[in-house]
């Protein structure tokens, strides 16, 4: 019943007009606004402690199970395993329902660049012309915002400030696209931030609490950019490129310049690293045209990731990339980079970003 409940789910889900006119505005935004408003009067995340307590109960029943199975015989062993494989089937069907129905269908909405009228390319069919004038217009803008940073004297910001900032962005956006505007306020600290620093993970988003976590162990430049990444994961903008892009129109709006520099800096290392693969000499220049204190931002990144660098890291960005392409994106985590067909798009569309 779970398996035929699991495909009826999914063959619905196919439908993009179902999805935009019944799942987000009947489900999604009326589950988000009631369980979402709960989980976050709490000033910690709620998530981060269910998924722990899971992963014990998991190990602890695993534990279990084998010492039992070790002390069995024959078909008792085979028994053992049959209801081994029934349960988790039964689990794994049970999480998919829960999942696709409180958020997991956002993957299949239209894209933004429908709700925003933008003539998006493929990826693949972006020119270097194209793709070099990005890395110009990006580069200046780092370097500018840095260097109002350096001549205010402040040059990063505590974690409940970007989250309240953060959350202040998506306000101002609003006025313009009203469909942007958060209906709760639920953007935490990761209490596993030790975890997503072996494992590589700077942010992400809880389905099941409706939770943005930030990992706020990360150097702090890169923290206003994830943050209005997650939050765009909690509007429904599901697919990572498109959280990417709406997270961009929220930060490139605050009138803070130390979000702007951390927007504009990541947007950059995706355009340079797509111009790379064209002319790695062109990218190489532009690279070298960043400020000082820019370039320094980035050996500090390099030398935490180096410092994290571990054998399970691989595998965990593995696994993730093949549930990135299960779920309508299939360039896999090539798919956060895909931000640079939105940033031309936007630029043909307005004259500038």
């Amino acid at each position: 019943m779970l398996l035929l409940l699991c495909w009826l789910l999914h063959r619905q889900s196919s439908d993009k007009q179902w999805v935009e006119q019944t799942y987000v505005s009947g489900w999604f935004l009326p589950i988000q606004g009631l369980l979402g408003g709960f989980f976050s009067l709490f000033p910690f995340s709620l998530g981060d402690i269910f998924y722990g307590l899971l992963n014990l109960l998991f190990l602890g029943s695993l534990i279990i199970w084998v010492k039992k199975y070790k002390s069995q015989e024959g078909g008792q062993r085979k028994s053992l395993i049959i209801k081994f494989l029934y349960f988790n089937c039964c689990l794994g069907a049970t999480i998919y329902l829960i999942f696709n129905i409180l958020w997991g269908n956002n993957y299949n909405r239209a894209s933004v660049a429908t709700q925003l009228d933008l003539r998006v390319k493929p990826y693949s069919e972006l020119t270097e012309i194209e793709i070099g004038h990005l890395n110009a217009i990006l580069l200046q803008k780092v370097n500018a915002n840095d260097s109002l940073l350096r001549r205010r004297g402040e040059v990063s910001l505590p974690a409940e400030t970007i989250f309240q900032e953060a959350y202040e962005s998506y306000d101002s956006l609003s006025v313009m696209y009203p469909a942007m505007k958060p209906l709760h306020r639920s953007l935490k600290p990761s209490l596993w931030a030790w975890l997503g620093n072996f494992s590589g993970f700077t942010g992400y988003y809880n389905p099941f609490t409706f939770e943005a976590q930030v990992n706020t162990d990360i150097p702090s430049f890169l923290q206003p950019y994830v943050a209005c990444h997650e939050i765009a994961h909690q509007l429904g903008y599901a697919r990572e490129m498109e959280a990417n892009f709406v997270g961009y129109l929220a930060a490139s709006r605050s009138p803070e310049p130390f979000f702007r520099y951390s927007v504009y800096l990541d947007l950059f290392l995706y355009a340079n690293g797509m111009l790379y693969t064209k002319d790695s000499l062109s990218a190489g220049e532009f690279r070298s045209r960043l400020n000082d204190p820019v370039k320094m931002d980035l050996a500090e990144w390099s030398a935490f990731r180096k410092k994290h660098r571990n054998e399970v890291e691989p595998y965990v960005t593995r696994a993730y990339d093949l549930f990135l392409k299960r779920n309508n994106q299939p360039d896999g985590m090539g798919s956060y980079a895909m931000v640079t067909a939105f940033l031309l798009a936007c630029l043909d569309k307005y004259g500038d970003i």
